[in-house]
Parts: C-alpha cells; sequence; structure tokens
C-alpha cells in the first residue's frame, strides 16, 4: 500500500504520510460503523420487543463486528493484489 507507484524505469513514487494515516482511519471506519449500526439496531429491537432471555444488542453487534472484519479483509487482500500488480 505505501510502497508507491513504479514510474518510469524502476523508480518508484513514496506516498505521502497522510495517505497511509488516512487508510488507517477507514480500516477502522469499516470495522466500526457495521459495529455501531448492529448495536443500534439491537437496541432497537431489545427496547421494542420487550426484556426476554436474549439480547440483541449484543448479538448484532458481533454481527456488525464480523461484517466489518470481513470487509476490511477483502479490501485489504483487493489492495495487495493491485500492489503487486504494479511490481
Amino acid at each position: 500500500m505505501a510502497r508507491g507507484i513504479r514510474r518510469g524505469q524502476g523508480q518508484r513514487v513514496r506516498h505521502a504520510w497522510g495517505v497511509g494515516f488516512a487508510q488507517y482511519g477507514l480500516v477502522g471506519w469499516t470495522v466500526a460503523l457495521p459495529m455501531i449500526i448492529g448495536a443500534v439496531l439491537g437496541y432497537w429491537i431489545d427496547s421494542t420487543v420487550g426484556p426476554g432471555g436474549f439480547y440483541w444488542t449484543v448479538l448484532l453487534m458481533l454481527v456488525g463486528l464480523a461484517v466489518g472484519i470481513a470487509a476490511t479483509w477483502l479490501w485489504m487482500r483487493r489492495e495487495i493484489r493491485h500492489d503487486r500488480s504494479l511490481s
């Protein structure tokens, strides 16, 4: 990712540090946002259905975590393949 792009005769152009920093932020939001959405949706279901033996908030937050990790893994795999194709 931060290796840069080949230009001309084997020269590489390095990305600015801000590009790498932004990618880390994007990864964080890719994991955090589905978790937050799952927690809010679970809380809404728990408050609508009422108290029971099953906590939707925890379950949907964990589902959101799994979705975020899967999305991050797919995105990183695509980026690595793209970087290798540039080499």
